[in-house]
């Protein structure tokens, strides 16, 4: 009988005992999973948060002046929805319309130049409408941020999302207000001076021949001219404030790798891994800004080059207002493409001595580490 009892006792400790024991163990290591996730979850939110507070204010701007038809909220990422398609209609035509009348400005402005016009300053011109339309059409193609398909931009933001776990972007964000504030100051001054050039001097290409013998060309012109400064100077500030928040991811990291902040327990090969992670974002980031920076070398460097002969040359008509109008002009220019080269080289210098810092790093790491022990 002690055969038969047995059995009936071990049987009854494991229907008891067991679920018992589970349950716990599955209260304990759900709670802490839970824990993790959610804060990781609230860390994405707020990265999110923060780089949205760096561009969508300057996204708005572009969207005004017709360079970007986009989502300028940057929470649509995964909407794919007809609706959302919907919404970019009629900005995409408003934007098509203004990128339309930026390049009819530019074949304007060349085609005076086979007519008895002002050779160099013709030239002056077209260049500078032609920087107009080439960054409305780049900016066009590469930053909208649509349901359809994923722009350079989109790549590049979902990249650095997830390869940076915590930053502070403050910095950022104040200078990407301040470059704001600064647009809409410059925008004054340049929407005075095209008007004041287009009535009291030449600069108006409606009255250049053959275009002067149509009033309306006189209207056209300087209109998409005062326009197209938000085109001219919109793509400058989003190159600045991308080259300056990558600037401040590279910053971070070489801070928190550091002699000052090592510790035993630190891991280099994490750190290395980040580091690559941020170049990756680096390299896509490339792909966004090179199709503009080329813009901004090649033809500004031409603009600057007749801008300067248009002030060194003697004229005898209007002479001391138009070389004070060409002087202005020359050293408003030459300051902005110092501003670009001094931005994108900021960058390059960081990721060029990547190896030479990780290799300095991981030197005082170890020498770090054989004081302690």
């Amino acid at each position: 009988m002690s055969s038969r009892v047995i059995p009936f006792r071990a049987s009854f400790t494991g229907n008891q005992e067991i679920p018992t024991s589970v349950t716990a163990l599955s209260l304990t290591n759900d709670v802490p999973f839970n824990c993790e996730s959610q804060e990781q979850e609230n860390a994405n939110d707020r990265l999110l948060k923060a780089v949205e507070e760096v561009f969508s204010p300057l996204l708005r701007a572009m969207k005004s002046f017709g360079i970007y038809y986009g989502d300028t909220t940057l929470k649509h990422f995964n909407d794919t929805s007809c609706s959302y398609r919907k919404r970019n209609v009629l900005p995409s035509i408003y934007c098509c319309v203004l990128a339309s009348g930026f390049w009819l400005n530019f074949i304007l402005a060349s085609t005076a130049m086979i007519f008895d016009n002002d050779v160099y300053l013709v030239l002056m011109m077209s260049f500078w409408c032609l920087f107009m339309a080439l960054n409305a059409t780049i900016s066009l193609v590469v930053l909208p941020i649509t349901g359809a398909k994923k722009s350079r931009l989109e790549k590049y933001l979902r990249t650095l999302l997830a390869a940076v776990k915590t930053i502070n972007l403050e910095k950022v964000r104040k200078n990407s207000r301040t470059a704001l504030a600064v647009f809409c100051l410059l925008f004054m001054f340049a929407a005075a001076g095209i008007l004041a050039g287009s009535l009291l001097l030449s600069f108006n290409i409606g009255t250049f021949q053959p275009w002067h013998r149509w009033f309306g060309f006189r209207i056209f012109a300087p209109t998409f001219l005062v326009i197209g400064v938000g085109s001219w100077l919109l793509p400058i500030i989003f190159f600045c404030i991308t080259s300056l928040m990558l600037e401040t991811l590279f910053d971070d990291l070489h801070r928190r790798m550091s002699p000052a902040y090592s510790t035993p327990s630190m891991d280099l090969t994490n750190f290395k891994v980040e580091y690559h992670k941020l170049c990756e974002v680096v390299e896509l980031a490339d792909k966004v800004l090179a199709p503009l920076l080329l813009v901004f070398v090649s033809v500004y460097i031409p603009l600057l080059c007749f801008s300067f002969y248009n002030v060194a040359r003697p004229r005898d008509e209007d002479s001391q207002l138009f070389f004070l109008f060409n002087l202005l002009w020359f050293l408003f220019a030459a300051a902005i493409l110092a501003v670009i080269l001094v931005f994108g080289s900021k960058v390059g210098e960081k990721v060029k001595h990547r190896n030479s810092f990780l290799h300095s790093f991981s030197n005082s790491f170890l020498n770090n580490v054989s004081k302690l022990l």
